[in-house]
């Protein structure tokens, strides 16, 4: 009995002694072979600067002030963290089992500095300044009270230049053992904003070990939310489901770094199934939606390269490609937009993909049940169209558009059949007045830093053919006829919104330079009057040129007759802004100049108007008399 009380009583003499030493040693003694200890398992200078204190009861505990851990060499910072305060709590009695059971860890504004440096290798990769194999860890460690008061985190990448802070951390961590749940929590502010972070991982010691183990993620803030639930496979690997969400994504791109001076990007959802693996990205199975569009989306990201690698498929229900590609303004321009045009956000990322859109537009341009085929490498665009509904007709194609260049350019090749020309034109040039079905056949190349410039500097071809039409605002018949019978004052009924000029047949073909248009071969086919003409359209200044060549027809034939007619016609002048162009007579090619020599000294009542009209003499009305004006043919 006696035995059995001597060796009970060994473990609380073995105590007691620990505690005398404790309270009688000057604890600045530990001080040196604390630090060499640490300083050893991290390969790094530990250094405690401040005061030291322990405590046994109710717990074993030790605090130091001003514990600091060196940088690695070349690093940027002195230090790669510093704590104004750390305190560890354990209980004493699991220690003699080789159980280390923490009450408490508690990091009283701490200062961490992370560095990764040019080549790539972050300064927290540390490694034991001893070789030695022998010493074994604990068998079970448990912690109930890890706190981060007050902390700061700062980080910078030697390789982009950027960097980013953590302030205001404050976190917790509870662990009853390695291969029990772990519990985390943490809010911060980062980038002016705070942020809040929960999450569990069921098998610490698997995760640490790189195998499978389940983990439970939740991040909230104001500019984005996120949450996932899956398996983590050390660091590198992952599987599961995430959804995430925002009011803005350019806001959220700004805050990583980088993001389109565009309109669009705004509120975004997220949700599907994820994996990664070697820094290889999947997104299966997602439903996105962004700026109020919807779209199914299976993609993969490869990080590994200069820019991430996209690629895999998108299916939008609607696409406004101008909120992705140029500025807005707040106010409406007349003309073309100056507004800069950005194609910088084409240099973010490499892609390969299939899309499919239910509605696609660009400002008036609309396309229906479009499929694209599209591929971006080193910020320059291909987009080859392979299938299109567009105003009524069909449509294929290729744009392309090289945001890599100082100055922005674009290609567009388009191939138009059975398409509603009004709908068209007016998307396109802002034309509204020319109806018809028709085909056009587009291949122009342009460059500029907005719209206007683009405009100016086109050039390539264009063919174009209308079946079936109309002009609307003018009836070319007629204004032929008033030309030549300036009596008969029909003009203003010829030019008024309700005149109109139908055609079985118009079209010709363009050959643009420098933003303008020129064409040599224009006809249309009217039952009353056949018309031909050459000229200029001057697509960067919204402005024509033409000169039209009409031959009346003695009698209606039908639609769709030859060219030429028998009836006299006076060419006249198409100039001006599309929006109000002018259309003056030009006697001269129609009766040569002896007709006008007669014209101008009066001969007839014919000779006495149109010398009017051509500055020779006045009529009995003081006002001088105007150039023919249709109103606006083009225009509103």
């Amino acid at each position: 009995m006696r035995k059995i009380l001597i060796i009970a009583l060994v473990p609380v003499f073995v105590i007691v002694l620990a505690a005398i030493v404790v309270l009688l040693m000057p604890l600045d003694s530990f001080r040196a072979p604390l630090e060499r200890v640490v300083s050893r398992g991290l390969g790094r200078d530990v250094h405690i600067a401040g005061s030291l204190h322990a405590s046994l009861y109710p717990e074993i505990g030790l605090s130091a002030g001003d514990v600091s851990i060196a940088n690695v060499a070349g690093g940027e910072a002195k230090l790669f963290a510093q704590v104004g305060t750390l305190a560890v709590g354990a209980k004493l009695l699991p220690l003699l089992s080789r159980r280390i059971e923490v009450t408490r860890l508690t990091l009283d504004h701490p200062t961490i500095n992370l560095e990764v440096d040019k080549n790539g290798t972050g300064n927290w990769n540390f490694r034991s300044g001893s070789s030695s194999t022998s010493a074994s860890g604990p068998d079970q460690l448990s912690i109930s009270g890890l706190r981060v008061l007050g902390g700061e985190i700062g980080y910078s990448d030697a390789r982009t230049g950027k960097r980013k802070q953590v302030s205001q951390a404050n976190a917790s961590l509870t662990l009853e053992a390695l291969d029990r749940p772990a519990v985390f929590d943490l809010d911060a502010v980062y980038d002016k904003e705070k942020l809040t972070v929960t999450g569990r991982i069921d098998t610490p010691q698997a995760f640490m070990r790189k195998e499978p183990a389940k983990l439970a993620l939740e991040l909230k803030s104001d500019s984005f939310n996120l949450k996932f639930d899956g398996t983590v496979t050390g660091a590198s690997q992952s599987s599961g489901t995430v959804t995430m969400s925002g009011p803005s994504l350019k806001q959220l791109m700004q805050k990583a770094g980088s993001a389109p001076s565009t309109s669009g990007l705004g509120a975004f959802s997220l949700s599907g199934a994820v994996s990664s693996q070697d820094r290889i990205y999947a997104l299966k199975q997602a439903k996105l939606t962004l700026d109020g569009m919807k779209a199914d989306i299976d993609l993969s990201v490869d990080m590994n390269a200069t820019v991430p690698l996209l690629k895999g498929k998108i299916a939008l229900d609607r696409l406004n490609a101008a909120d992705y590609l140029v500025d807005k303004k707040q106010a409406k321009t007349q003309g073309w937009s100056t507004e800069p045009l950005s194609l910088t956000g084409l240099k973010l990322a490499d892609a390969e993909v299939a899309i499919t859109a239910d509605r696609f537009t660009l400002g008036m341009f609309v396309i229906t049940q479009g499929a694209m085929h599209v591929v971006l490498r080193d910020g320059k665009l291909s987009a080859a169209v392979t299938r299109a509904a567009l105003f009524g007709g069909s449509a294929t194609g290729q744009v392309t558009a090289d945001g890599a260049a100082a100055v922005p350019a674009v290609t567009v090749r388009l191939d138009v059949k059975s398409v509603a020309m009004k709908a068209l034109l007016q998307s396109a040039i802002k034309v509204e007045r020319i109806e018809g079905t028709g085909a056009m056949a587009v291949n122009v190349a342009g460059i500029g830093n907005n719209q206007r410039a683009i405009m100016n500097s086109l050039g390539g071809t264009a063919t174009v053919s209308v079946r079936n039409g109309a002009i609307r605002g003018v009836d070319l018949a007629a204004v032929a006829r008033t030309v030549q019978n300036p009596v008969s004052g029909l003009m203003g009924a010829a030019t008024s919104e309700r005149s109109s000029t139908d055609f079985a047949e118009a079209g010709g073909s363009f050959a643009i330079k420098s933003g303008i248009a020129h064409n040599q071969d224009f006809r249309l086919l009217n039952p009353f009057v056949r018309i031909s003409g050459s000229g200029d359209i001057d697509l960067g200044q919204r402005t024509i040129n033409f000169r039209i060549e009409p031959k009346l027809v003695a009698n209606a034939q039908g639609q769709g007759g030859i060219l030429g007619g028998s009836g006299l016609g006076v060419p006249f002048q198409i100039t001006g802004p599309w929006t109000k162009p002018s259309y003056k007579p030009d006697l001269t090619k129609a009766v040569g100049n002896l007709l006008l020599n007669q014209i101008r000294g009066g001969a007839g009542p014919v000779g006495g108007l149109l010398g009017n009209v051509l500055g020779g003499r006045k009529s009995s009305d003081s006002k001088p008399k105007q150039g023919l004006d249709l109103g606006g043919l083009f225009g509103r």
